[in-house]
């Protein structure tokens, strides 16, 4: 371990209150330490079982929701991300060549979300596009602009290097209730999750990111000085990771939305196409929530996606029509054809972003404008 992380100190038994260099954790909450299975047992008579695993964390994080499965929608631990986008993970084969054929190849490697890809890091400064990469060894750096010319096989090297550390890193706390250990973890997590990224390697950067949280629950519940915290730059590290997740979330929903729309469209008009159009825009307003809240440094993200979709809502509340025999809610179909119309108008007006189809769209909006108020 990097020396920047300190000596391991001599921790003591949570029953007998020994000193010791070799403490057993608790493999149920990892909270409290033991000199054997003797101290564990009557630590556990004397209580402990009332309260493990049921110990808050001193900071409440975002909850990680799992991956899942983008055909079936299970949320099996084990998924397989699509080697060509990565951008969906499926249960297996099966699920993959069914979810295939439902259209994924029509939207698999498009150029909705091949755009710059801003990643929040602490060590290249807040809410900047990340160009330095921090690995666990304190003397060992990479460049971001090295990282991406380099070839495939280099950044996969590279990866899995940082890959074998955070491992190693997380290894070690098993035994453990060092503070300077614990965090090592959580750093060496983050690295991972931001080479991830700026591989283009959405799903496991997804999976490394609740990785991430998970360690970060059994730091916090640790001692930790205000002098460490500033050192490491704990507080910042928390808030890049979760603004990178609010990044992944986005992306991996607007490619469900996406792959759901033409599914939904091509539903014969009843109570059932009306339940799947509402439940899409829902989850695209979903997706806009997270946009918003990562900030003015994000404007560019997936902007030509983000307007796409905007304009598949308005097309299918148009085409939903106002038959309420269909189960057509009047009033929500109109709140929500005005929340997207207004959003479509404000992206539309920054100007400064220029992309292929933006006069385009543009048009599109004014015939949209005129086809409501008709």
């Amino acid at each position: 371990m990097a020396a920047a992380f300190g000596d391991i100190k001599t921790l003591k038994c949570s029953f007998c209150n020994e000193s010791s260099a070799r403490l057993y954790a608790c493999k149920q909450c990892s909270l409290v330490s033991y000199c054997g299975q003797e101290c564990q047992k009557k630590d556990w008579k004397r209580g402990h079982k009332e309260t493990c695993g049921r110990v808050a964390p001193l900071i409440q994080v975002q909850v990680v929701t799992p991956l899942k499965c983008g055909f079936c929608k299970a949320t099996n631990k084990r998924l397989y991300a699509c080697k060509q986008c990565s951008l969906v993970s499926y249960c297996g084969k099966e699920c993959q060549k069914n979810d295939w054929k439902r259209g994924h190849r029509e939207r698999c490697g498009s150029e909705v979300h091949h755009t710059q890809l801003h990643i929040h890091d602490a060590t290249s400064g807040e809410a900047a596009v990340a160009d330095r990469i921090s690995l666990l060894d304190e003397k060992s750096y990479v460049c971001m602009q090295t990282f991406t010319a380099g070839t495939a096989d280099e950044r996969h090297a590279c990866i899995k290097k940082v890959a074998k550390d955070s491992k190693a890193a997380r290894k070690s706390t098993s035994g453990m209730n060092d503070v300077t250990r614990r965090w090592a973890a959580v750093f060496a997590t983050s690295r991972l999750v931001i080479l991830c990224m700026a591989n283009n390697e959405f799903v496991p950067a997804r999976k490394h990111v609740g990785e991430f949280f998970r360690l970060w629950n059994l730091f916090e519940v640790l001692e930790c000085s205000q002098e460490q915290r500033n050192i490491w730059e704990v507080d910042c590290h928390l808030i890049c990771m979760q603004k990178n997740q609010c990044v992944l979330d986005a992306m991996m929903l607007d490619t469900e939305n996406l792959d759901t729309r033409m599914r939904v469209w091509a539903l014969p008009p009843g109570q059932d196409k009306t339940a799947q159009t509402y439940a899409l825009i829902a989850n695209v307003e979903a997706s806009q929530a997270m946009y918003k809240t990562l900030g003015k440094d994000f404007v560019h993200l997936n902007f030509a996606g983000r307007v796409f979709m905007i304009f598949t809502c308005l097309y299918l509340l148009v085409d939903l029509g106002t038959d309420t025999t269909d189960g057509i809610i009047l009033a929500k179909s109109f709140a929500l054809l005005d929340r997207q119309m207004v959003l479509c108008y404000d992206m539309l007006q920054n100007t400064h972003i220029i992309y292929d189809r933006h006069a385009e769209d543009e048009a599109n909006f004014r015939r949209m404008v005129e086809l409501s108020s008709a």
